[in-house]
């Protein structure tokens, strides 16, 4: 069921099949948006509704959903490694189809379980249906949906990581951007339930069938080289430590990395402050003195300067060192919550825009570059877990911070504030964050 070579083989196809990789890795991820904060936020006022919590009960639930399945990511990272990209991708694709008709059912599950505990516990199990339900959709969601696909790509090119990447973003990016808008208009055609229906259709069928016909581990099983083989200039670049990986680390010797903390943190701020404003995109949008269709519709124009930058950030990639794109979008996302910050004004709009669109397009290409080319392909699943894990706890804590910073101080400044100077101290720390592999010896 699972051969190299069945229901298709790889090595028939009168191109390089690592760009059929690429685009089935692409749909993968994109998929996973309805567990992306981007792809809650469109649901968030009408869960809130119907299972009766309050902003800052959902936000909690939310937050410690997401802990908790953070904390699993790292063996979901090795299960990886162990049953292979296909086997994992059709696995998470079904279970997250599942979890998507739960989740649209937990207001009449809510009732249903409240009737014979009574109404006085109905609260607790409000927040207990809506923690499992959160769980759930970031574990296979944001968690493996989009990570297994990531793992696949990455050890299917060498040279052309950052090419293959970039283009892969360019869809994930517009994807990602423009789901918002897209799902929240989904919402008002079909409803909020029939909306998740669909959308566990789509990913528990359609991709999971893509997946099984078109995943493949790597070249090498399938009788073919990485980037379809020696590519001009490799002669040139194969002494290189900053783009060909001498060695492979164990997730031990990642743990003790200082450039895998300093990349993770900066990812990690953006996946947070993103989350936040996602998460409560319709509330801030109103606070500042305009509607949340306004709101959502900024993430249109962010979508495009997303996919421009994260084309260009993926050829950059190839052919510069790595802390250079962390430290511009460490900078651009410093500059995309001062937007936040003045929201209601035309120009702090247009700060966000830009200033998100572009650290959004570094972040789609750093996730996917910097870890094979820094810690080599063999740990590759677990140290995506690793990251990843990190990366989900981090995002945690948006939602919360900025409910809590509108519960405490009647507004979402001081939350934003801690938001501005969180990228500016990773900048700082970015300098110094060279590729580990430059200090291996070189093996010729």
């Amino acid at each position: 069921m699972f051969s190299v070579n069945f229901p298709i083989s790889p090595k028939k196809f009168p191109f390089f099949y690592g760009w059929v990789i690429v685009g089935a890795g692409t749909l993968g991820i994109v998929s996973s948006v309805p567990g992306q904060t981007m792809g809650v936020g469109p649901f968030t006022e009408s869960l809130m509704n119907d299972v009766g919590l309050s902003r800052m009960q959902i936000s909690m639930t939310y937050t410690i959903g997401t802990i908790c399945s953070g904390l699993l990511l790292i063996q979901a990272g090795r299960m990886i490694d162990r049953l292979g990209v296909r086997r994992m991708m059709v696995i998470a694709t079904t279970m997250f189809g599942l979890t998507l008709v739960f989740i649209a059912s937990s207001g009449v599950v809510t009732e249903f379980l409240a009737g014979f505990v009574g109404e006085d516990a109905r609260t607790v199990v409000a927040v207990s249906i809506m923690f499992l339900s959160f769980f759930l959709l970031r574990f296979w969601g944001q968690g493996l949906l989009a990570m297994t696909p990531r793992v696949m790509i990455g050890k299917w090119f060498v040279r052309r990581r950052g090419l293959a990447i970039g283009i892969a973003g360019v869809f994930i990016s517009f994807g990602f951007g423009t789901s918002p808008r897209f799902l929240n208009e989904l919402v008002k055609w079909l409803g909020w339930r029939e909306t998740y229906y669909f959308l566990a259709l789509f990913v528990g069928v359609v991709v999971g069938t893509v997946a099984w016909v078109f995943f493949r581990e790597q070249p090498e099983d399938c009788g073919l080289e990485k980037d379809g083989g020696p590519l001009e200039g490799d002669v040139a670049l194969a002494p290189n430590p900053e783009f060909v990986a001498r060695r492979d680390y164990t997730l031990r010797e990642v743990w003790r990395s200082y450039p895998f903390w300093v990349f993770t943190m900066g990812l990690g701020t953006q996946g947070l402050v993103v989350t936040g404003v996602s998460f409560h995109i319709v509330s801030v949008s109103e606070m500042a003195g305009i509607t949340g269709d306004q709101g959502l519709a900024l993430f249109v124009p962010m979508a495009l300067v997303i996919v421009c930058t994260n084309l260009t950030a993926g050829w950059l990639s190839d052919k510069t060192k790595l802390k250079y794109l962390l430290i511009f979008m460490m900078g651009t996302q410093a500059i995309g919550t001062v937007g936040l910050l003045a929201f209601g004004e035309v120009f702090g709009r247009a700060l966000f825009v830009l200033g998100f669109g572009m650290s959004g397009g570094m972040f789609g290409t750093l996730i996917g570059t910097t870890w094979p080319r820094f810690y080599g392909l063999t740990h590759l699943g677990a140290i995506t877990g690793l990251n990843m894990s990190l990366l989900v706890l981090s995002t945690s804590v948006g939602p919360v911070l900025f409910a809590g910073s509108l519960a405490l101080l009647d507004g979402y400044w001081a939350g934003l504030v801690v938001c501005v100077v969180m990228p500016l101290l990773v900048l700082v720390a970015a300098i110094r964050a060279d590729n580990p592999q430059l200090r291996e010896k070189s093996v010729e």
